[in-house]
């Protein structure tokens, strides 16, 4: 895929899923009109006819439209039948090309369920999930996966798939407790790619052994303490550090020995010691752990754990606040999951193509007062 492509010709290389005889309508042009109403905070399938009506003339300055623009039922049928699996090579393969950073980059891995995608009746199928891995540094989406499965089994399997294809070499991934299993380490691993991962009770023996560890250890190989004030609250966090493999008590040493062969590449235990007060009320506190194979100072390895929560405010946040995704209830055939794709690349570009930094919602109000800035959009040949 050339990085010099533009969205609008990418869409060309999309192949039509529909009989010769039923295609009324291009799908490139169904694809563009889909892609510029989802800048133009449109969320439904009459909305987007809607709005592709109401500037039609513009439109037909760079698309054909054969017989007219299509109806909301076109659009909805078009998307069921489309290829989920083609659309998600073509689209990521394409976002990929800008996705170059010099250095170890940072790549999170976290699930979104979309919850209004189940069916009404006798709940016939389960919510449409969604695993993406996320580059914080460039704030694209660099693929997502889908999973009808619930969610602890679906979300693991998919994040297998996930690394599967994907290029993580000299990449630090990060992922919740949910990716705390010995096959997603291995492809990890595998990949030449460092881990970041959460570690809650899924993995009892490595919890224990990370509790027990730090509480035997009197003196923390490295430590700091970050202060924030905000919204009323002020967050005090105490990262500290330990190597699995040093300083280990005597009666660790079995355990630890089985744990290096349970987790390749396993380095180092972290844990993060956080206190909230509130206003004038007693602060709260909470201790979380992580396991990593990374050797590197603490330091860094508290700004990626930081990191990982871009994932949560700058896709999963805004797919749910300005594009009001989980209350969607398109979900028949592959609708809703390629329309999910849809948003994900729209985030994705606008983004990178925000030079200004402005709030997610401004430029997607621009957008719908502009249509050279549309258009810009769609001619986005390098972000």
């Amino acid at each position: 895929m050339l990085a010099g492509q533009m969205l609008i010709e990418l869409f060309e290389t999309i192949k039509d899923p529909r009989i010769s005889r039923r295609r009324e309508h291009k799908l490139a042009d169904i694809l563009v009109l889909t892609f510029c109403a989802l800048f133009c905070r449109c969320r439904t399938w009459y909305e987007i006819e809607e709005f592709a009506e109401s500037r039609e003339d513009f439109f037909r300055t760079f698309l054909e439209l054969p017989n007219g623009i299509p109806s909301h039922d076109t659009f909805n049928r078009v998307f069921q039948l489309l290829d989920f699996n083609q659309i998600n090579k073509i689209l990521f393969e394409w976002l990929n090309e800008f996705h170059k950073t010099d250095g170890k980059q940072l790549i999170h891995i976290d699930g979104k369920f979309l919850t209004g995608s189940n069916r009404e009746a006798n709940n016939s199928r389960s919510s449409l999930g969604m695993v993406s891995a996320y580059a914080s540094e460039t704030g694209i989406c660099l693929m997502s996966v889908m999973t009808r499965l619930k969610k602890d089994e679906g979300e693991k399997k998919s994040m297998e798939k996930l690394i599967d294809g994907l290029s993580l070499r000299r990449s630090i991934v990060t992922i919740d407790a949910a990716g705390a299993t010995p096959t997603i380490i291995k492809k990890i691993v595998t990949k030449n790619a460092d881990y970041l991962i959460a570690l809650k009770a899924n993995q009892k023996s490595l919890l224990k052994l990370c509790e027990s560890h730090f509480d035997s250890c009197e003196i923390k190989e490295s430590s700091f303490t970050t202060e924030e004030k905000s919204h009323g609250r002020i967050d005090r966090r105490t990262y500290e550090q330990l190597s699995i493999h040093e300083n280990v008590s005597p009666g660790f040493a079995r355990s630890v020995k089985r744990q290096i062969l349970k987790w390749p590449g396993i380095n180092t235990l972290i844990k993060v010691t956080t206190s909230r007060q509130v206003g004038k009320s007693p602060p709260t506190t909470s201790i979380r752990y992580y396991f990593s194979s990374l050797k590197v100072d603490i330091r860094e390895i508290g700004a990626a754990i930081r990191s990982h929560w871009k994932i949560e405010n700058n896709l999963h946040w805004v797919l749910d606040v300005h594009f009001l995704e989980d209350h969607c209830r398109t979900r028949s055939g592959y609708a809703d999951a390629n329309l999910a794709l849809m948003r994900r690349l729209v985030i994705s570009v606008l983004k990178n193509n925000n030079p200004e930094k402005k709030r997610i919602n401004l430029m997607m109000l621009r957008c719908s007062l502009s249509n050279d800035l549309l258009l810009k959009m769609l001619h986005c040949s390098a972000f």
